[in-house]
């Protein structure tokens, strides 16, 4: 089946941090047949453990599940909701957008209202676009009515589905982050199930990354793995920001991350994983980026599980991150389930644990003689 088949599955599904089910539901569906220990923990991880002998070191990889989206904190008395942001959003993008609430009898179309150029001054032109100036219309003209199409507080509201194939290899949709993620992880286990491992694989498909990695916390807490390997998606360079701002390409192959910061938290991965991610690329012949990044993921959360993690991450540059079309080359996606394949191919128990070992760096720092 094509990559780019599989992905767009995904996209469609409603998946907002806290509401993951249906996702969960999906990718079950997609590895049911694989066989493994398949299980949901009580944050709705997605866990499918490949187990060997009692004590074998373990490898765990991690893609979040969740999309960026909204959820109603405020239905006026014209019947018009009023929204707080479930994940990091640019209120700019959600103008005029479709949108679906997720009401207990099912989605309700919507449409964010933007407030037409013939009556903008030029003063709220230049005025920053606040999240509690955006509006909702249901079609309902009373709180009322909008109570009786099943709106209520604290509903989720995601994007409407807008998978489209901008060309052979690139695909434009809500929610490529993380569900290209999703997709490589599906892959890998569908080509590496069957292989002889002196070693636990465990896949886990993680939720609330959008609102902080607190799936993937809990997961790395449970589970405890020898070391682990982060897949999600990066915001990737384009023609309004400088290269230097954002050093991945698309369609230049999987990024594998050395270090990412944001608001006080992230991730300084481990350097051995990184090295062998990069060395495995390169006997491959795996197109491959290297890059520091101003952003968390749930590295941040599974390194520091228990008495710390070895992480490694590789990532998917995307373009138009966190809106309703964020945009993949499908190619990335195939390589870094070539990368993430050969990976776990040519592990063993010995080399997990060497990489699971802190070697001293910098490698070529000697002490001064007293």
């Amino acid at each position: 089946m094509p990559t780019i088949e599989l992905i767009e599955r995904l996209v469609a599904v409603p998946g907002p941090s806290g509401f993951e089910d249906a996702v969960a539901g999906a990718i079950r569906r997609e590895i049911d047949p694989l066989g493994g220990a398949i299980s949901t923990d009580s944050i709705g991880n997605l866990v499918m453990r490949l187990p060997v002998k009692s004590g074998a070191p373990s490898l765990m990889i991690m893609a979040h599940m969740d999309e960026v989206g909204l959820l109603v904190k405020y239905v006026d008395p014209d019947g018009f909701l009023y929204c707080e942001a479930n994940g990091l959003i640019d209120e700019r993008t959600l103008l005029a957008t479709q949108v679906d609430i997720w009401t207990d009898q099912g989605s309700r179309p919507g449409v964010v209202g933007v407030k037409s150029r013939h009556l903008l001054t030029e003063a709220e032109l230049r005025a920053p676009l606040q999240m509690n100036d955006l509006w909702i219309d249901v079609g309902a003209r009373s709180a009322k009515e909008a109570a009786a199409l099943g709106v209520e507080i604290g509903l989720p509201v995601t994007f409407h589905p807008t998978a489209q194939r901008l060309s052979k290899h690139v695909l434009a949709s809500k929610s490529v982050d993380n569900r290209a993620g999703c997709a490589a992880l599906i892959e890998v286990a569908r080509q590496t199930i069957g292989l002889k491992r002196d070693y636990e694989l465990i896949f886990v498909w993680s939720t609330q990354e959008e609102i902080g990695s607190r799936g993937a916390r809990v997961a790395a807490q449970w589970i405890q793995p020898t070391i682990a390997v982060v897949v999600d998606t990066v915001p990737a360079n384009d023609p309004s920001t400088p290269l230097r701002h954002a050093t991945s390409l698309v369609a230049g192959g999987p990024v594998v991350r050395a270090q990412d910061a944001r608001a006080g938290i992230g991730t300084v991965y481990a350097i051995s994983i990184k090295r062998h991610l990069i060395d495995t690329a390169r006997r491959h012949s795996i197109p491959h980026q290297i890059d520091v990044f101003p952003t968390w993921t749930d590295a941040c959360g599974v390194h520091l599980a228990g008495r710390g993690v070895p992480t490694g991450g590789v990532y998917i540059p995307r373009r138009c991150s966190h809106s309703p079309n964020e945009i993949i080359d499908v190619r990335d996606v195939e390589k870094t389930i070539a990368l993430l394949t050969a990976f776990v191919s040519e592990l063993d128990g010995n080399t997990i644990s060497t990489l699971a070992t802190r070697p001293s760096h910098p490698l070529k720092y000697e002490e001064a003689p007293e």
